[in-house]
C-alpha cells in the first residue's frame, strides 16, 4: 500500500497534463497554418518551426512557435510549406497541437491504477477479472489514442 502513495505523485501530474490537453482542445484556439521556416531553438530534440499568420487587422506576421506537443512532429519534423496545427496562435505560448499531453497523462495514470486494482483484488475474489478489465481498458484507450494521432 504505500507504493500507491509513491504512485500518487505521478497520478495527481497525469490527472494535471490530461486536464490541460483537454482545456486546450475544446478551447477551440487550434488552427492550421503553414510553415515558413524554422528557428535556431529546438524542443525535445526537433527545431521549432515559424509559421505565417494573417490577421485582418495587422496583416502578414511570422509567428515563432515555443513548444511541440505532437507526437508525429517528434517522429517526422514538419518541412517548408507543409501546413500543421498550431494551437494558442495570438497568445503567449503558441504550440505545434498534439496529444503528447494526452498520452503522457495516461502512461502516468497506470501506476495508480495497478496498485489500486491490487488494493481492491486483495477484497474480492475476481481480481484476475479486474486485471484483465484493466488491461482490455488500456488496450482499448492506446487504440483509440492512436486513431486520434491518425487524424492529426
Amino acid at each position: 500500500m504505500s507504493l500507491f502513495f509513491v504512485a500518487l505523485p505521478f497520478a495527481c501530474f497525469g490527472l494535471y497534463l490530461m486536464f490541460s490537453f483537454c482545456v486546450l482542445r475544446f478551447s477551440g484556439c487550434i488552427e492550421e497554418f503553414e510553415v515558413v521556416g524554422f528557428q535556431k531553438k529546438t524542443d525535445k530534440g526537433r527545431v521549432l518551426p515559424i509559421v505565417r499568420y494573417e490577421d485582418g487587422e495587422e496583416g502578414v506576421r511570422l509567428i515563432e512557435i515555443r513548444r511541440i506537443e505532437q507526437i508525429s512532429y517528434l517522429l517526422s519534423p514538419a518541412i517548408e510549406k507543409q501546413t500543421i496545427y498550431i494551437a494558442n496562435v495570438t497568445g503567449q505560448n503558441p504550440c505545434v497541437f498534439g496529444y503528447l499531453k494526452l498520452l503522457s497523462g495516461l502512461t502516468l495514470l497506470l501506476p495508480a491504477l495497478v496498485f489500486w486494482a491490487v488494493g481492491v483484488g486483495k477484497g474480492f475474489l475476481f481480481t484476475q477479472a479486474f486485471f484483465l478489465l484493466v488491461f482490455i481498458g488500456v488496450m482499448l484507450g492506446g487504440w483509440v489514442l492512436l486513431k486520434f494521432i491518425q487524424r492529426h
